[in-house]
């Protein structure tokens, strides 16, 4: 009797070791493909741009499933420690804005330059309210909008409303380039545009200093009306994320050439920050975005779908200063929230 029960004790023994194993398989697991992905993956793969497209807020399973390992588990200080280590790996992706609250008790009185950032989802075509009194209601210095276009069953067709544009905004100086608008109540030096058709620069003169404008709208990197199955899907995202990194390139040249002006680039990239590296995309620009009182900023929402998504950025060099940020929508106009930045020239 004693032998069957020394055995019966030994087996549990062995379960209970090889439960444990797995936990600790599972957690070491997690981290090593953390790891992988971010030396050897992130940015670098067009596969990744349509894995790397679940909204980055969710990433905060990964802990929270490394922590539940510890559910049980006798030792459960390690598995904290798993979870510790997967956070401050995956944190930076996530996309949270830690200096949120502290934000939201600064002033928003300063006096700067207004500029707001917008991608108008095909101009006004299937606005339900006037866009230009929209506009118009935000007061601002500088417009830096895209999508100046309709859309023809899902192919780009360019538009011509400058006279349009001109007229409602009187004292303004309003340049159109393919689908990229700037509307400026200082002048507009000199425009052009990329040779991707991506990005567009701009020299606007603010009093004493010239503003360097870097315009951009990044091809989406999927075409969501073929399946993930589909060849056609795939060689779509390939040839996509060759394109995308042509617009990258463009942004790189222009930040480094115009580096001893203030520059701003901004606009909708189709990028998240669990996509790529876009301190190394953009070139090791400020992330304007810090200034936002928003803990959890979005600016994309799927159509008739709530905002998970930030694919619009605006950066800036040392030569500007950035006082407020914030974001301002109406899904009856777009599906991108506008941008709307108080900043100064240095």
């Amino acid at each position: 009797m004693q032998a069957y029960t020394e055995t019966g004790t030994a087996t549990k023994s062995r379960l209970a070791f090889a439960f444990m194993n797995w936990r600790h398989g599972a957690a070491l697991t997690m981290l090593a493909l953390s790891l992988i992905l971010h030396v050897w993956v992130i940015g670098k793969y067009a596969w990744w741009n349509v894995a790397g497209s679940v909204p980055p807020m969710l990433l905060m399973l990964v802990p929270v499933m490394a922590a539940m390992l510890a559910i049980r588990a006798k030792r459960k200080g390690v598995f904290f420690l798993y979870a510790a280590l997967l956070l401050l790996i995956w944190f930076p992706r996530m996309d949270v804005n830690l200096a949120a609250p502290v934000n939201a008790w600064k002033s928003t009185d300063a006096a700067g330059l207004k500029v707001l950032s917008w991608n108008t989802e095909f101009w006004d075509q299937y606005d339900q309210i006037d866009m230009y009194a929209f506009l118009r209601d935000q007061d601002q210095d500088i417009y830096i909008l895209s999508e100046y276009e309709y859309n023809d069953n899902w192919q780009p067709l360019l538009i011509d409303r400058y006279d349009e544009i001109v007229a409602n905004f009187p004292g303004y100086h309003v340049v159109t380039e393919y689908e990229f608008v700037i509307i400026s109540k200082y002048p507009v030096m000199h425009y052009e545009l990329g040779a991707s058709k991506q990005v567009m620069m701009a020299r606007v003169q603010v009093e004493d200093k010239e503003l360097v404008i870097v315009n951009v709208h990044l091809r989406p990197h999927v075409d969501l009306g073929n399946s993930l199955i589909s060849p056609i899907f795939w060689n779509y995202v390939k040839e996509r994320h060759a394109l995308r990194l042509q617009g990258f390139e463009e942004i790189r040249r222009y930040v480094e050439q115009e580096q001893a002006y203030p520059v701003i680039v901004t606009g909708d990239l189709n990028t998240t920050v669990l996509m790529t590296d876009l301190d190394e995309m953009t070139g090791s620009l400020n992330h304007a975005i810090r200034h936002s009182t928003d803990l959890f900023p979005t600016s994309w929402a799927r159509p008739g779908g709530r905002f998970w998504w930030r694919i619009d950025h605006f950066f800036y060099n040392d030569h500007v200063e950035v006082h407020t940020y914030d974001m301002i929508h109406d899904v009856r106009l777009s599906d991108h929230k506008a941008m709307v930045v108080n900043l100064e020239l240095k």
